[in-house]
């Protein structure tokens, strides 16, 4: 027990430290939607993938598994299409 209270706490110490680095990318939205029509739509929490250290959130399983077939591209066009889209 002791060592998960201490996992937990170090755990919690780094968020705090650097909350921005566990935030969703793209404002918590669906990064395909992001990244292949330039649009904000909601995601689900449980449709979720880390790439590169980051986390993308997608609307549903099915469209995450249409994402991550050519994820490298939408995360290269979201990336592009978010500044335009965060305003």
């Amino acid at each position: 027990a002791e060592l998960v209270a201490s996992m937990y706490d170090a755990s919690l110490d780094a968020f705090k430290a650097n909350p921005d680095k566990y935030a969703p990318q793209y404002g918590g939205h669906c990064a395909y939607a992001v990244g292949a029509y330039s649009k904000l739509v909601s995601a689900d929490p449980e449709a979720w993938k880390i790439v590169g250290g980051k986390l993308y959130l997608n609307y549903d399983q099915d469209i995450q598994k249409e994402w991550v077939a050519k994820e490298a591209d939408y995360i290269q066009k979201g990336d592009a299409n978010w500044p335009n889209l965060a305003k």
